[in-house]
């Protein structure tokens, strides 16, 4: 037990998988303690915390750590759910992980629908929003200043889409895995993603455009001197790439120089995410091939 610089009583050990504990008794007087409400205003989408659910490797072994910390723990729907001591109502349920889980804090609304809008809505995730740069005449990248994303008007599968680098990822394994998610499920079948994986523009060539909208982007040409198709979904490479992905590989790309990569004969696929104009711009394709043959050179 020490005292901390705010002035409360605190007390912290490792769990099984490394993280840390740490129990803290706020002390009349102390920083949290004084601060405690002043920065909560009425439009706030709970006034309590009523558990976390955590992602764990052992579950077992955290139940019999958090059991001896006085914590009652009880199975539910195959994960382990924990009361908290001197606080029953505060839980923390323990469940299997997957790649690229995270901890999840759960409060109690009235209305979840509309607790979500007023998150949005606040700029809950706005500060992990990239801003978005254009290129200038005189070759400089121009940045744009950060807005809030106003509502869709229509959903369409060709674009608008804000995700993050490890979300794109856990898609690109899938694919890998033939329809496989991380821990198994059945996404897609797997003759569907080999119908994906399967050239279907005949002799038609893919992936060369002549922009309408230099601005916007610039000419397309991904595989200079050869011929790629078009599968259901994915731009394929019909010969390697020197250095970098092998034949039969899967590809497509977004506006703002965000590209990605699947390459099922050495089970390897890459992303890379700029936000700038125009597409296609060389330099961030020039980005985009330095990234891959470090990749294949790793």
């Amino acid at each position: 037990m020490r005292k901390a610089a705010a002035g409360n009583l605190i007390s912290s050990t490792n769990d099984p998988e490394g993280r840390v504990t740490e129990f803290t008794q706020y002390m009349p007087g102390s920083r949290h303690t004084l601060d405690r409400g002043q920065h909560l205003g009425a439009n706030r989408v709970s006034t309590e915390l009523m558990g976390i659910d955590l992602p764990v490797r052992e579950g077992a072994a955290e139940k019999e750590f958090y059991s001896d910390l006085g914590f009652e723990a009880q199975a539910v729907n195959g994960n382990v759910r924990l009361s908290a001591p001197g606080a029953p109502g505060m839980v923390l349920e323990l469940r299997s992980t997957h790649p690229g889980a995270q901890p999840q804090f759960l409060f109690p609304v009235d209305d979840a629908r509309k607790a979500a809008d007023e998150l949005k809505n606040s700029g809950a995730k706005f500060d992990r929003l990239v801003a978005e740069s254009d290129r200038q005449p005189d070759g400089k990248l121009k940045e744009n200043p950060r807005k809030q994303p106003a509502p869709p008007k229509a959903f369409n599968g060709g674009g608008g889409l804000y995700s993050t680098a490890p979300d794109y990822v856990r898609f690109m394994q899938m694919i890998l895995r033939r329809g496989r998610g991380g821990d198994g499920a059945v996404i897609l079948q797997p003759k569907t993603v080999d119908m994906m994986a399967t050239i279907q523009t005949g002799d038609l060539s893919a992936g060369k455009l002549k922009t309408a909208r230099p601005a916007i982007s610039s000419d397309v040409d991904f595989h200079p001197g050869f011929k790629d198709g078009f599968g259901f979904g994915f731009l394929i490479n019909s010969v390697a790439y020197d250095g970098r992905r092998s034949a039969g590989s899967l590809a497509w790309a977004g506006i703002w120089n965000t590209y990605f990569w699947i390459d099922p004969k050495k089970d390897v696929a890459g992303v890379i995410m700029m936000q700038f104009l125009p597409f296609a711009d060389k330099e961030g394709l020039a980005a985009l091939g330095d990234f891959e043959r470090a990749v294949y050179a790793s």
